[in-house]
């Protein structure tokens, strides 16, 4: 009697777990997207080559780099998907950093090129237009660069007081 009490227990309790696991599902948020789909979300694809106009990009860009995970970053009154990636095999000598508002479908991004020795750094701010893109915007994609947003995600939020 005891061993079959005991079975029944079990199955309660993994089929209590079991109908949790759809609910823990919806409770976790969504994916967020990264540069590497950028061919696969045309709305992204859009912003981004209205941002590069009149520049010359990387070819690596073309066909992906290393990417991070995309961290929410505010400011401006806005929420923000922060994006990174590198140069593959070879990412101290090229990175890039945007920053993306999906819903007016702007970004702003940040290209560094270091020199081979390193000694050097070139910095590329992509449409800045004198917004608060400026200031802020550009203090998160420094920081995305630098690994900083990573280390510190609830620090690059300017929209909370």
């Amino acid at each position: 009697m005891n061993g079959n009490r005991v079975k029944l227990s079990m199955i309660g309790a993994l089929m209590a777990l079991m109908a949790a696991i759809p609910a823990m599902a919806e409770d976790s948020p969504p994916e967020l997207p990264t540069l590497e789909q950028l061919d696969k979300d045309t709305s992204m694809t859009a912003a981004f080559d209205a941002m590069t106009v009149n520049r010359t990009m990387p070819e690596w860009l073309k066909n992906g780099g290393v990417t991070t995970p995309t961290q929410q970053v505010g400011f401006d009154g806005k929420s923000w998907l922060a994006m990174s990636s590198c140069k593959p095999h070879d990412c101290a000598s090229q990175r890039i950093a945007v920053i993306y508002e999906p819903k007016s479908n702007v970004m702003y991004g940040l290209l560094s090129e270091t020199s081979n020795d390193g000694a050097e750094e070139k910095l590329s701010w992509l449409n800045m237009g004198g917004g608060a893109e400026t200031i802020d915007g550009r203090t998160i994609l420094y920081a995305a660069l630098t690994g900083s947003l990573q280390n510190h995600p609830k620090g690059f939020d300017y929209n909370e007081n």
